[in-house]
């Protein structure tokens, strides 16, 4: 009989082991992908998390302020990130000389008259202004028989450019014959008065004798404006920056109002003038808060 082959046991079927349940539902990658759905993500999550880390940059830098030693360095750091904006910021000075002269070297040249004008005697430069390059500068000053006098690219006593305006003489009507003379004044030395250049006008001046004189002060040349009459344009570039001022010369004098000097008058100017006053505010809001910490 023939040997029937031993049958072999069936073959269990592994059981799959159950998956772990999760500990939370993740977000599907391709849905982040999507633009639609990531843009207000994003800004949702940016609306949370940026006032939180403001708020706590803020009173970092509050914490760290009350520190003297950090005040300081901080200040110092402050101090040299603003330069450039000081440099290219709009700016606009104004003086009439009721509030003293202290922003003056050599106020002795300056001493208030009787009519509410102030005199001029010698050379006085306005020290706010003795880094600038560009800028525009505007006085009011009384034409009598003597010369009108100012400088401008004043770098310091002995390096200047100097214009006088001379009376010549009256024609018909509020008309003047006047002079306008220029000259460089280099290390302490000027030219002979043979030797200046003069430029011959006719201008109308009103009762008051008062001229107003115009000066825009450019990278290469010098305009000069008598009560809106263009008057004279004067390429010297030998002097980079400096400011302005008055000057009678010896045994001379005349009467000043008042002066103003602006410049970086454009967008950019505009501009790094509000992130100069951004700048300031913050920097006594901070002063405040340190005094405040202090007292407490």
């Amino acid at each position: 009989m023939p040997e029937q082959p031993a049958q072999q046991a069936p073959r269990r079927r592994a059981e799959p082991l159950p998956a772990p349940a999760p500990a939370s539902i993740p977000i599907p990658a391709r849905t982040l992908r999507r633009p639609a759905l990531r843009l207000p993500f994003n800004l949702g999550l940016g609306m949370l998390v940026r006032p939180v880390l403001l708020s706590a940059a803020v009173a970092g830098v509050a914490f760290l302020w009350t520190d003297t030693s950090v005040r300081g360095s901080v200040g110092t750091a402050l101090a040299q990130a603003s330069r450039p904006l000081e440099q290219r910021a709009a700016f606009a000075w104004e003086d009439n000389f009721d509030a003293g002269l202290t922003d003056w070297v050599d106020p002795t040249a300056l001493a208030a008259d009787g009519s509410g004008l102030t005199r001029v005697r010698g050379l006085a430069l306005h020290s706010k202004t003795m880094a600038l390059k560009n800028y525009e500068v505007t006085f009011s000053a009384a034409i009598d028989k003597k010369p009108i006098g100012w400088v401008v690219r004043a770098a310091d006593r002995d390096n200047y450019f100097v214009f006088r305006l001379t009376p010549r003489g009256n024609v018909k009507g509020n008309r003047k014959k006047l002079e306008l003379v220029r000259y460089a004044v280099l290390e302490g030395r000027s030219p002979q008065r043979g030797q200046r250049e003069t430029v011959p006008l006719t201008i109308p001046v009103p009762a008051s004798g008062l001229l107003e004189i115009e000066v825009r002060v450019t990278d290469e040349h010098i305009v000069t404006m008598v009560n809106r009459f263009g008057a004279d344009i004067w390429k010297r570039p030998q002097i980079k920056t400096g400011g302005v001022g008055f000057l009678a010369e010896k045994g001379e004098s005349f009467l000043v109002k008042s002066i103003s000097v602006s410049g970086n008058d454009d967008f950019l100017g505009r501009f790094l003038w509000g992130a100069r006053e951004t700048y300031r505010s913050l920097v006594k809001s901070l002063g405040s808060l340190s005094t405040q910490s202090r007292l407490v």
